[in-house]
């Protein structure tokens, strides 16, 4: 999980073996913003831009 920078710990993106999630409101519900699979790691390049990244590929998803 990683925090959205100035988001004051509120909303937090997930990836794992099956999607990437978002939640607005620190982790209480979640939405799914992708079937992407297979997913190890996500980084903030800034507040509206993931990297997500998995074995032999690297993503980039905008979050408005």
């Amino acid at each position: 999980m990683k925090y959205r920078p100035g988001s004051r710990g509120e909303e937090v993106v997930a990836v794992g073996d099956r999607h990437v999630s978002f939640s607005r409101d620190g982790g209480r519900t979640w939405t799914k913003l992708s079937d992407e699979r297979d997913l190890y790691t996500a980084g903030w390049l800034d507040a509206h831009t993931l990297v997500l990244a998995g074995k032999n590929r690297i993503l980039r998803m905008k979050i408005e």
